[in-house]
Order: C-alpha cells, then sequence, then structure tokens
C-alpha cells in the first residue's frame, strides 16, 4: 500500500523519507535538518508508519506546542484516508481538551482542583470516557466528536496511550514529570532544536510572591499554624532576595514543610464551603518536593517589591533528556534550524543517520533577500496589539511591492491570528489552516 498522502514527492521530501525510513531499519538515531516548508513532516510520518507497518513497533510523535499538533494530525489523517488501519491518539493539556467550555477560563491549578471535584462527586457528564471511535481531521475536530459523544476527550486518550500504535502528542507527555510508557517505541521528536529549552520549562520550578501570601493565608486561615508560620519565613526570604540565591537556603527554608495533611484539609472544608477547592499549597508542596529530589536546580528570585517570584531551573536538561528517552527503539530528531554536529554532541550522539539540507539548498541564493527589520518582534512577552499592527503593515508593504508571489512564515498560529486581522492586501491570498488549501484547484 502507498502511505504517502500526495500524488508525488517535493524536492528533497524523497531523501527526508529515505534517510528516517534506513535509519530505523539500520536502528540509528535520524536528525533531520531542513527549511519550513519543504514537507519533513509527511515525509517523516510516511517513512515511521511504514517502518510501524512492517515491524509492528509503535511511535509516538511529539510537537512543542498544541498548535504544532495540527501539521502532523492533517498529515495522518490523509494517510488514514487511504485505508490504512491505525489504531492512534492524539493528546494535549487537559484543560485544552476539556468539554467544559466555564472551566477553560480557569488558571490550570484551579481547573485541574474543579475538574477532580467534579470527577469525584459525579457530577462530570463526560466521565468516565466512553468507548468510541473518534475520526481524525484536525485536532478541534477530534476533541469536539468526542465531546459530542459525551467522552471527556482528555481521559479518553490517556487510556488508548499505552495500546496504541500512534500517538501524537505535546513535549509534556514525554519530558514532562509524569511522562508515558515509551519502552521499544519509535519517538519523532518535532522542532528539535527547541529541545533542551523545552525541558528546562518543564521541569522549572516558579512560585510567586503573591502565591506563597495566598497560600501563608490559607493555612493560618484553616489552622494550620506551624505550616503558615514557616510559609511566612519563605516568604519573608524571597521579598529580601534578589538574583541568584542559594538552593541550599531555600532547602532549608522547605523541605520540613508537613504540607500533605494540610491540603487535604484546605481542600476538603473549600468544598464544603461550595468555592474552588485550589489552594496555592499545592505550589509550595511542588517546590518542596522538587528540592527532596535527585535533580539539581539554580535558583534566582526575579521582579520587583510586592512582584518578586521564586525560580529553580533544572542544572542538566541534557540528563532528563536522556532519562526520559531510555528504553526506546529509536529517536528521529526533525526541525527547520537543527545545527547537526553540535546537537548530537550535547546528546552524546556518535553513529546516528542524518541529513543536513540548507534553506540555499532548497531555494536559490538568486530567488530571495534577506532583510532583517528591527523595528518589531515576535518575542512572546512582546506580542501586543501594537506590535501586531507594526507586523501586519510591514509585511503588507512588502507583499505589494512584490511581482511575484509571496510566502509569509509566522513563528507560530497565533502569531498569524494576531497579525492577519491587521493585514490589509488585495491580492489574493490563503492561509494555513486546519483545513488545508487545495493548490491545484485554485481560482
Amino acid at each position: 500500500m502507498e502511505l504517502f498522502p500526495y500524488r508525488g514527492f517535493r524536492p528533497f521530501q524523497k531523501e527526508v523519507h529515505d534517510a528516517v525510513y534506513r535509519g530505523l531499519l539500520e536502528e540509528k538515531p535520524v536528525l533531520i535538518n531542513a527549511p519550513t516548508g519543504l514537507g519533513k513532516t509527511a515525509a517523516v510520518l510516511t517513512a515511521t508508519l511504514r517502518y510501524l507497518l512492517d515491524t509492528e513497533t509503535s511511535v509516538h510523535y511529539v510537537v512543542r506546542t498544541r498548535a504544532e499538533l495540527e501539521p502532523p494530525v492533517r498529515e495522518l489523517s490523509k494517510i488514514l484516508n487511504r485505508g490504512v488501519d491505525l489504531d492512534h491518539v492524539v493528546i494535549k493539556s487537559r484543560q485544552d481538551m476539556c468539554c467544559h467550555s466555564s472551566l477553560k477560563k480557569l488558571d490550570y491549578l484551579e481547573f485541574l482542583a474543579e475538574c477532580r471535584l467534579l470527577k469525584r462527586m459525579g457530577r462530570c457528564a463526560y466521565y468516565p470516557p466512553r468507548e468510541v471511535q473518534a475520526p481524525l481531521m484536525s485536532v478541534s475536530t477530534y476533541v469536539k466528536f468526542l465531546c459530542a459523544s459525551q467522552s471527556c476527550p482528555y481521559e479518553y486518550a490517556r487510556q488508548k496511550m499505552s495500546g496504541a500504535q500512534l500517538v501524537i502528542s505535546t513535549y509534556y507527555y514525554v519530558f514532562g514529570r509524569e511522562h508515558a510508557d515509551l519502552r521499544d517505541r519509535v519517538v519523532i521528536i518535532d522542532e528539535a532544536h527547541s529541545l533542551f529549552d523545552a525541558v528546562t520549562q518543564l521541569h522549572s520550578i516558579v512560585l510567586s510572591e503573591g502565591d506563597l501570601r495566598t497560600a501563608y493565608k490559607e493555612a493560618k486561615k484553616y489552622g494550620f499554624l506551624d505550616e503558615a508560620a514557616k510559609i511566612y519565613r519563605l516568604l519573608t526570604f524571597i521579598k529580601r532576595s534578589a538574583g541568584a540565591v542559594d538552593v541550599g537556603d531555600v532547602l532549608g527554608l522547605a523541605a520540613d514543610l508537613d504540607l500533605e495533611n494540610a491540603i487535604w484539609e484546605i481542600t476538603k472544608r473549600k468544598t464544603e464551603e461550595k468555592v474552588n477547592p485550589y489552594t496555592p499549597l499545592l505550589l509550595v508542596k511542588e517546590l518542596r518536593d522538587a528540592l527532596r529530589g535527585r535533580l539539581r536546580y539554580y535558583a534566582e528570585v526575579r521582579g520587583e517589591n510586592l512582584a518578586k517570584t521564586l525560580v529553580l531551573y533544572p542544572l542538566d536538561p541534557t540528563a532528563l533528556i536522556k532519562e526520559s528517552l531510555r528504553g526506546v527503539k529509536n529517536v528521529v530528531y526533525i526541525s527547520g534550524t537543527l545545527p547537526v554536529s553540535i546537537f548530537a554532541e550535547s546528546l552524546a550522539l556518535s553513529d546516528f543517520v542524518k541529513l543536513d539540507i540548507s534553506f540555499s539548498d532548497f531555494i536559490p541564493r538568486h530567488n530571495y533577500l534577506s532583510i532583517i527589520d528591527v523595528g518589531v518582534t515576535t518575542k512572546f512577552e512582546e506580542r501586543t496589539e501594537e506590535m501586531h499592527l507594526r507586523i501586519a503593515e510591514r509585511l503588507a508593504t512588502a507583499i505589494n511591492l512584490s511581482p511575484g508571489g509571496v510566502l509569509a512564515m509566522f513563528p507560530s498560529y497565533d502569531v498569524m491570528k494576531g497579525v492577519r486581522k491587521y493585514l490589509k492586501i488585495s491580492i489574493p491570498h490563503w492561509y494555513e489552516g486546519p483545513q488545508e488549501v487545495d493548490w491545484e484547484n485554485l481560482p
């Protein structure tokens, strides 16, 4: 059966497909660096599923963000439409997959507390999940179908993960604190250039002055005075600190906190009071447990005055990556900006299959002009409406001055959506989304 979901390979797609399949057959890690727009996802997924069907080896495909789930899901949908019978599952965060729209407005930890309460009291109409066959066209339709079937999409996916032939998920389910069982699976890591930063973020501990102040007040209110006093000492330490701090000092303040009983009792009392049962003592417990564990951290206090935050970063993300991938059958690393040699050295990879396609290989040098505009940025903390407007104005100018077609690449779907509403252009234009454009039948 022909798995590739298109009429033929585009330039370099066949090379990507063959490199991945060869690496899997030889049981060697695969490192693919190829420009965005080449069609890596379809080529890699086709090669990996071919290997899956040949060897009955399960596959876990991971992306960094929830928006990045769409391309592999879209390509998988097309492959399934060719008659491939494959047990698959898609999973992202519990809140993103929740059928209760009102709960999506809560802070994540408040949401988790409310979710647990609804399940425990038997008041969630979608739990336990039902056994249904969810069609796959896009992530949103997948979730909507399960909700319409009265089946919690998240719990449905969690139940199916261990037995699924193909899992598509965000990084959390491979590199988070509670990762999936990956033994004897092939793992595909998309956007691999961001792996070290993503793992660092997943294992960082963040505790704000405001969270600590609320934790102190709740411990005091509900009668846990010893814990309240210890939390207050930690709060005072953060208020008086700035920059790098000694992890040992933080450990000395948090290590002997006895929080389990306090959390249980406060959660129960809040439930009886018919308020959200979340308590920020959970964050203090997370800090304590992290300091008691095997990981080594770097600690610093950021911010000023009443807005200070204690942050702990893991010192060695490489060790976390290796631990998460322990026992896997093989790994395929793919990216559009992967420094192959440095990346391989960082993970101590010596015998591997690589394919390194430069941008100038994909698009001839005489076909593009490089211009750096220092007046705009897509840094997360600076993604304001004003910035989106400025990007849109510059992009419209570039498009209107170009004699031919223009391909605009955005760092994320969120940025594209933010810019799109301000973009005013008169020529025909299309945006990538869950439903891919049929390029051959455009007017």
